[in-house]
């Protein structure tokens, strides 16, 4: 399996790939609506035997990597496909000198049991829709298991402006 940053020549497989499944049916239409197929937020593919078998769509900014939808074909789920994307993720959050990953996912989903799995820990709880929301300082970490235990010390202003938003400081 190799993973790798997509290329313009992936968005038809990519897009066919994200109507298998309904948690990330809306990737197609907001990766287009906000141009996202561009350097810097090309979602990262895992590829076997030349077929795209999943993807983890993320935003690459001077402050954060947003990680916004991850998918693996059903067929091969549990075989480290998710976490081969994460390595990927984390191995270019530190080549662009990225400090923090942040995400939501809702609160009884797949994606929330994926990334508990790391061990890491949501900041907030937004309460409709009940989303989990996390913010990770990579600073220490360079593998997908290091990033357990992290999220617990979120920024004070990230705390505030949730806050106001009406979320719950966990």
């Amino acid at each position: 399996m190799k993973v790798r940053l997509a290329t313009l020549e992936d968005q038809e497989q990519v897009e066919t790939l994200n109507q298998l499944d309904p948690a990330v049916k809306d990737f197609k239409y907001l990766w287009r609506l906000f141009k996202n197929w561009k350097p810097n937020s090309m979602p990262i593919v895992a590829e076997k035997d030349e077929k795209l078998v999943g993807f983890h769509a993320a935003s690459f900014g001077k402050k954060y990597v947003n990680s916004f939808y991850q998918f693996t074909h059903k067929k091969i789920r549990g075989q480290r496909v998710g976490g081969e994307m994460v390595a990927f993720l984390l191995t270019e959050a530190k080549r662009l000198e990225i400090p923090r990953l942040k995400f939501k996912v809702p609160f009884e989903s797949d994606g929330r049991i994926f990334w508990e799995g790391f061990g890491v820990v949501p900041f907030a709880l937004i309460p409709w829709p009940e989303e989990l929301l996390f913010d990770i300082c990579l600073s220490s970490v360079w593998e997908p298991s290091d990033l357990k235990g992290k999220g617990k010390y979120v920024p004070t202003r990230t705390l505030e402006q949730f806050k106001l938003k009406g979320a719950v400081i966990l």
